[in-house]
């Protein structure tokens, strides 16, 4: 019989222990999830927040070597997105790029010369993309430009919008949908200079405007140059 009690709490604890450790590895692997998701939504917001003035956004589908549509958020002239410190006369594509295991990843794509066109058929074999996060799901990208709707669609020349939304199924925190909206600084035309008022009569204004005072007088009173006496 004591033999048969310590059994079964030797098995207990056993069951308790390994529990405890599964729900501890589970916990850890949640939380690295949850803290590799927010790297990414912050470098993400810094990108969109320090757009510098004359940077061009807008969205484009291509297609990956499946068929399957992928979203590409293209950015020109803006030096400094996603740390790339010059872009040059190219453009930076961030794709959600399909994976074997029918994921997705999000993925950067540098074009160096303006004339280059990005791929028109993704390969995800590719060396050239710069892998940035891994394992999401339904990617969906929205614009706002007023105060209106939220759009699907940002083709190159809509302008700068006012606000970019993000949502996308996480495999790293699953049942919850990740949605993430970002903030885009509207920079306005710097007013025009007003013209310069001409100063009249206080002896700053262009002196060929202005006629010497007694100019006319002084010209009948001085005596001709050649005059007989």
């Amino acid at each position: 019989m004591a033999m048969m009690i310590l059994g079964l709490l030797g098995g207990a604890v056993y069951s308790l222990s390994t529990a405890a450790l599964e729900t501890s590895k589970a916990v850890k692997g949640e939380y690295q999830a949850c803290a590799r998701l927010d790297a990414f939504l912050r470098v993400l917001r810094g990108t969109f927040v320090n757009l510098p003035p004359d940077a061009l956004v807008y969205l484009q589908m291509e297609e990956a070597l499946g068929g399957a549509p992928v979203p590409e958020i293209v950015f020109e002239r803006a030096p400094g997105a996603f740390g790339v410190s010059s872009l040059g006369t190219g453009a930076l594509a961030l794709a959600a790029k399909p994976l074997s295991d029918g994921t997705r990843e999000f993925a950067l794509l540098l074009r160096q010369g303006r004339e280059a066109s990005f791929p028109t058929r993704i390969d995800t074999s590719g060396e050239r993309w710069i892998p940035l996060f891994a394992g999401v799901e339904n990617v969906v990208w929205k614009f706002k430009r007023d105060e209106g709707d939220w759009l699907e669609e940002w083709p190159s020349g809509s302008g700068r919008p006012r606000m970019v939304r993000v949502t996308f199924d996480y495999t790293g925190t699953p049942g919850r949908p990740v949605d993430a909206q970002f903030w885009v600084p509207q920079v306005e035309a710097p007013p025009n200079a007003a013209p310069a008022k001409k100063n009249e009569g206080n002896g700053e204004g262009d002196p060929s405007d202005e006629t010497p005072q007694g100019g006319d007088k002084a010209k009948k009173e001085a005596p001709p140059a050649n005059e007989s006496n």
